[in-house]
């Protein structure tokens, strides 16, 4: 995992006091005080946290027009499981059902 980019970190510190506190409280609470957000920013397991969310946004994940599509694609995978699985249980049937 790598640290946020140097552009994450500057970003947040552009922001007013008050919206840096309200983003500081999705932190850990040791992490929540001023004092400890330089750190918190430096660790791997927000900037793993940061590479998740970035790959969601970039799949389209959040994108509201793009939602119905990865619905309609999620159902038709699964429909498309579920017929391989009939098959393959009927295929069991068939071959099982003259052994016994």
């Amino acid at each position: 995992f790598s640290p946020l980019a140097p552009a994450v970190r500057a970003a947040f510190d552009s922001l007013p006091a008050h919206e840096q506190a309200r983003l500081a409280a999705f932190l850990p609470g040791p992490d929540r005080e001023p004092a400890a957000w330089a750190q918190a920013l430096r660790s791997e397991a927000l900037a793993q946290a940061v590479d998740c969310w970035q790959g969601h946004l970039a799949a389209g994940e959040f994108d509201p027009t793009v939602e119905d599509v990865l619905r309609v694609r999620r159902a038709s995978a699964l429909r498309k499981a579920e017929r391989t699985q009939q098959l393959h249980l009927e295929r069991l049937r068939q071959g099982g059902g003259g052994g016994g």
